[in-house]
């Protein structure tokens, strides 16, 4: 019983955590909507994607979501953009964004 509950600590723990860090650079990025774009260059598209399973075990989604938008972010900034968009939503711990170059 013991170990059982120590396996579920541990695993509500690693599913918890966030794995994903943000560079330097992807700092300057920012998540915006479609609407909030309309006077930028879209310059790229780019895929996020990590594991949404943790020892079988979904994780978090509002942390895949933060996670992925990170992952974006952080790719956004090799090709010259400073802003992401999400153009899918998340399926099986993936999602799409478009990258765009703003003057603001």
């Amino acid at each position: 019983m013991l170990k059982k509950l120590l396996l579920f600590l541990l695993c509500f723990t690693i599913c918890s955590c966030t794995w994903v860090r943000l560079t330097k650079d992807g700092e300057a990025v920012t998540v915006k909507t479609e609407a909030e774009v309309s006077d930028c260059k879209r310059v790229a598209k780019t895929t996020a994607s990590l594991r949404s399973k943790v020892m079988g075990v979904e994780r978090d989604e509002d942390k895949i979501k933060l996670e992925l938008e990170t992952l974006a972010r952080n790719a956004a900034v090799e090709y010259g953009g400073n802003v992401v968009v999400p153009i899918t939503e998340i399926e099986e711990g993936a999602q799409s964004f478009a990258v765009y170059k703003c003057k603001n």
